[in-house]
């Protein structure tokens, strides 16, 4: 009896090496394949239209992801994106992290808070200094608005004194204007209605306003400044 016991005991000792072995040889290529676990980190989730967010991937056991901005963006594979709303309202941002064999997956979720500049940040006097035209053929919203193609880039210089009910335009230089000299217009939730034209605020700070207005084959973005 004892001999046998000696026996048992040499030889699970001899096979432990080789156990571990296979051990390690499963792992590598039938169990490495872990669930992952989704992360999302947002640098501001309450912004202005127009301010840049950044957006990044802190998932585990991740192997790639795809990244939905709640807009129509849609990014690839990327750790960090930066990304600008230009239209008031609610964005639910979600990561979906995938496993290397892609046959499992995780969601996470965050809302982003835009807002349009107020009526009273849109007041006071601004200076007109560049009108830019870009062509945007088709719509992408993986591309800024700032980096279309742009077409020309023009030169103003007007005062535009901007109060509750019109627009009054002084003239600095007569080579070019937009408006005529008193212009009745209202304003809500980020778009200036001006006569039959309608003109969204696509970005603004204390110091800084930019319109958004139309082309045929694109956009116009006027630059105001304080």
């Amino acid at each position: 009896m004892k001999v046998i016991q000696i026996f048992n005991s040499i030889k699970l000792q001899s096979l432990k090496p080789w156990h571990s072995l296979i051990c390690g040889l499963s792992v590598v290529f039938f169990g490495c394949n872990p669930t992952p676990e989704a992360c999302l980190d947002v640098s501001a989730s309450s912004v202005q239209v127009g301010e840049r967010i950044v957006v990044s991937d802190c998932s585990q056991k991740s192997h790639n992801n795809t990244i939905d901005m709640g807009d129509g963006a849609r990014f690839l594979d990327q750790e960090s994106v930066p990304h600008s709303y230009f239209v008031p309202g609610a964005y639910a941002v979600q990561l979906t992290a995938f496993s290397k064999k892609g046959d499992k997956t995780e969601l996470v979720g965050q809302t982003i808070s835009v807002s349009a500049p107020s009526t009273a940040s849109v007041l006071g006097s601004w200076k007109l200094s560049t009108v830019d035209t870009y062509e945007q053929l088709e719509l992408d919203p993986t591309i800024s608005l700032f980096d279309y193609p742009k077409i020309k880039s023009e030169t103003f210089e007007e005062i535009w004194n901007i109060s509750e009910k019109e627009i009054q335009v002084a003239h600095i230089s007569e080579d070019y204007f937009i408006f005529e000299n008193v212009l009745p217009y209202s304003y809500s939730n980020g778009v200036v209605y001006a006569g039959n034209t309608q003109f969204r605020i696509v970005r603004q700070n204390s110091s800084q306003m930019i319109w958004k207005g139309y082309y045929f084959k694109g956009f116009k973005l006027i630059y105001l400044s304080k």
